[in-house]
């Protein structure tokens, strides 16, 4: 199964599905993993869980996972926006942004779901100044951390709003040594599935050489990337499946994946939930499959340790039973070094014939050793 992040075209038409919350209570914040939380919400006795997952979907969900205890992060989000009305949730500066505007009498404050990169939610007051960041980063352009005042990402010269003309697609197609969808991606990242079908539609291959576009073709590049931004408004979502197994989603259709098997959905908040919800079930599953490498290291070397510590067992009985015959001896192996001092040169022979009934296995005069079996 294919796994990508929701695109910018896919949170346009997400951030206006979730404008249901408007009117809601925000009760609670939940932090269930490094990557999913959720928002439990209530309006005259309705209640709804809000699903989020970091660059992945955000929607209703019925999938309820409570984590073992709270995390700090989610006792300080919670502390500060429990009680508080849903205002507004808007796509934030045309980017994979999501803003939930929130208020409690005159209190107002802004709940912001960056969808891209690793992801990160930032809670910000009524100015704008963050009063947490569940990733703090400082980058060349802004710095998302505490008492910063946020800034989205530097707006794109091309949006949803301002799409760019076959002229703009014919200027972004004269860069060398990029395809053609690389070289729009870069300049307007509506989401490479998209961008990728509006070439196939056009009949242009999405790898081709960029500086082998011409004119006429951006011109129909255009067009088509303008046809199928109509669908952040009125969109078709759908997953896209194969041998039973998703593979990619969208919330129109997909040239590529004509005549696979395909599933349809009344919203794009179900579509991402059930796409990313079997994602995660097969990782676990593979995971679960997978030897555990910590735990096999750690069983080898409890073996290591046993076997070195049998064969010390068997060393210290040795030299144990080593001991007991040589003090059962004593009187024995006393005269023969008393013979060995005074006779200064001497056999193994002459040892023999002097003590009757004892073996000897070696003599080293140079070394002052003798060697008997006892």
């Amino acid at each position: 199964m294919a796994s990508r992040q929701v695109s910018t075209l896919e949170i346009a038409s997400l951030s206006k599905e979730l404008r249901f919350l408007e009117g809601f209570h925000i009760d609670k914040f939940y932090q269930v993993d490094e990557s999913r939380f959720r928002i439990k919400a209530s309006s005259k006795g309705e209640k709804v869980n809000l699903g989020i997952w970091l660059c992945r979907y955000i929607g209703r969900t019925e999938t309820i996972t409570i984590a073992d205890k709270p995390t700090n992060f989610s006792i300080a989000v919670r502390r500060r926006i429990s009680g508080f009305v849903v205002d507004s949730v808007v796509m934030l500066n045309s980017d994979r942004i999501i803003e939930i505007k929130c208020s409690k009498g005159q209190e107002t404050k802004s709940v912001i779901f960056e969808m891209f990169g690793r992801g990160n939610i930032i809670l910000c007051d009524g100015s704008y100044t963050i009063e947490l960041a569940y990733a703090p980063h400082t980058f060349k352009d802004r710095a998302v951390k505490k008492g910063a005042t946020y800034a989205p990402p530097k707006n794109a010269r091309f949006t949803l709003a301002a799409p760019p003309t076959g002229h703009d697609i014919a200027e972004m197609a004269k860069v060398p040594d990029a395809s053609i969808i690389s070289a729009i991606s870069k300049n307007f990242n509506i989401g490479s599935v998209y961008i990728e079908d509006a070439l196939m539609r056009c009949g242009i291959d999405p790898k081709a050489p960029a500086v082998s576009v011409g004119e006429d073709a951006c011109g129909r590049i255009a067009a088509q990337i303008k046809d199928l931004l109509v669908f952040a408004e009125n969109p078709k979502p759908r997953i896209y499946s194969k041998d039973g197994a998703y593979l990619d989603y969208g919330i129109c259709g997909i040239m590529k994946y004509e005549g696979m098997e395909m599933q349809e959905f009344a919203t794009v908040q179900e579509m991402l939930e059930r796409y990313y919800a079997s994602i995660a079930s097969e990782t676990a599953e593979s995971a679960a499959k997978q030897p555990n490498r910590a735990a096999e290291e750690t069983r080898a070397s409890i073996e290591k340790q046993k076997a070195a510590y049998l064969e010390m067992q068997k060393e210290i009985e040795y030299s144990k039973a080593a001991g007991q015959k040589i003090f059962q001896n004593m009187d024995l192996i006393n005269r023969i070094i008393a013979y060995a001092r005074e006779k200064k040169k001497f056999t193994k022979e002459d040892i023999e014939s002097s003590f009757p009934g004892i073996k000897v296995i070696g003599v080293d005069l140079k070394d002052k050793k003798i060697t008997i079996d006892i």
